[in-house]
């Protein structure tokens, strides 16, 4: 965590949280995910995120509805009046506020993780587009579909979304690197032909099919918070090991 603080990861930091949040709804959680409380210092879920990004960069936080001048500090809060298409249809909302050269490192409002730096910064040289992923699958049946894909030697070879998992797949976590802007736009006009819910998952694969470079990066450690089930775990866990 401390040395991902000095981590050039690239020159933006997107967070999409405008969501509406619909499994935390179901279960009566009437306040936006990335703000619930979390761990045993009951921090909000979104400054536990930005203890695991760069400490140079003030992220891009895309909200709705929800005026948060508390975190201006550490974000960059822009707060939208209506809701999106999706994911990565959330991330263009800010990218007129960002040079078409400049790099972009998506991050979830709800996961974190551990990854080799050292490989990070060679996969970042020659990709186009880096994807997160992980060995590890989660408890909560809302998880049992997901995104998936094949590599070999770190290049992506193909993408299963939203679907079971696929033998010799690795489990998407929802972070991504793209080298900059006009590519992310590239793929992200090819998606909204396509499709109703636009995920980054959906501008992965429409990379793949023009031949961008992308390739994926393995966490070392992967935390996933974005079901009620998975945050109670997660707070269990902490709680247990702070503990002893």
């Amino acid at each position: 965590k401390k040395k991902i603080k000095n981590l050039n990861i690239a020159d933006e930091i997107i967070i999409p949280a405008a969501g509406l949040g619909k499994r935390f709804l179901d279960e009566n959680i009437n306040i936006p995910k990335y703000l619930c409380r979390v761990g045993r210092k009951k921090k909000r879920m979104i400054e536990v995120i930005y203890e695991y990004l760069p400490n140079k960069k003030h992220p891009y936080l895309i909200t709705l509805n929800k005026k948060l001048n508390y975190l201006d500090g550490k974000f960059r809060v822009v707060n939208l009046k209506s809701a999106t298409k999706g994911q990565a249809d959330t991330v263009t909302k800010v990218l007129n506020k960002i040079p078409k050269d400049k790099s972009i490192f998506i991050n979830s409002c709800d996961t974190f993780s551990i990854f080799s730096l050292n490989l990070y910064k060679h996969l970042k040289i020659k990709s186009d587009i880096l994807v997160f992923a992980s060995q590890n699958t989660e408890t909560d049946s809302f998880t049992n579909e997901g995104t998936w894909i094949k590599s070999k030697n770190h290049k992506i070879q193909d993408i299963f979304i939203k679907t079971k998992k696929k033998n010799n797949t690795l489990r998407l976590t929802g972070n991504f690197y793209f080298k900059n802007k006009d590519i992310f736009m590239k793929c992200y006009r090819k998606a909204y032909k396509k499709e109703n819910e636009i995920l980054i998952d959906n501008l992965v694969k429409e990379a793949i099919k023009m031949n961008f470079k992308v390739y994926s990066i393995i966490d070392n450690v992967y935390v996933n918070m974005g079901t009620p089930k998975l945050l109670k775990e997660f707070n269990f866990w902490e709680n247990y090991f702070n503990a002893k």
